[in-house]
């Protein structure tokens, strides 16, 4: 892609704005503006457009909302040539953030433990699945039980870590999850007798 041509209007705020990016003597722009212009309207656009969703003006919905991002050609760009960094996002996560590294023996080292992470995860969660009798949502489930978050479940596991490696195993690790958790023994527990007598 030599050049970019960018017009918008009512994007996410973004009143109107046109621009051509020049790539033929520079393989980067940058769009400097002051906090609270329009940088994140910006970027969100992108998304939108990388995401094949339309963009819109959150606060006039009835405005008419224009988004035309082509090259030099009038084409427009493949979604898979958007990328765009989601800002002061602490768990942002997308599989194409390795290409951000310019060494490439280090996004090797990088992508080949993340794939390690992975593998190591699946497995054991394949493990947890068989002893507990969770069939699905199992990953979703850990993370909530030990982190009150759906998608925290590698931080679940640091916090059992210990636990699991140095405490004596417990007679409870004999009994399914599913045995003690589920709908029927959480039903029994809202019961207002089995409360009043609990709390006596």
């Amino acid at each position: 892609m030599e050049k970019l041509n960018i017009k918008l209007e009512n994007c996410y705020g973004i009143k109107s704005f046109k621009a051509e990016l020049d790539f033929t003597t520079n393989k980067a722009s940058i769009i400097y503006a002051p906090n609270g212009t329009m940088k994140s309207s910006l970027a969100l656009t992108f998304k939108d457009f990388s995401l094949g969703k339309p963009s819109i003006d959150r606060i006039y919905k009835d405005r008419v909302t224009t988004r035309q991002i082509i090259d030099q050609t009038g084409a427009e760009p493949t979604k898979e040539q958007i990328f765009v960094v989601e800002p002061y996002t602490s768990s942002y996560e997308s599989d194409r953030v390795s290409t951000l590294l310019v060494n490439q023996e280090l996004k090797k080292e990088y992508d080949s433990i993340l794939k390690t992470i992975e593998e190591k995860k699946e497995g054991l969660l394949k493990e947890v699945k068989k002893t507990s009798g969770v069939k699905s949502d199992c990953e979703e489930l850990i993370s909530i039980v030990f982190t009150k978050e759906q998608d925290k479940f590698l931080v679940a596991m640091g916090r059992v870590e210990k636990e699991v490696l140095e405490e004596p195993k417990s007679d409870l690790a004999k009994i399914p999850y599913l045995q003690i958790f589920n709908e029927k023994v959480e039903a029994f527990l809202k019961t207002g007798d089995f409360k009043t007598q609990l709390e006596n």
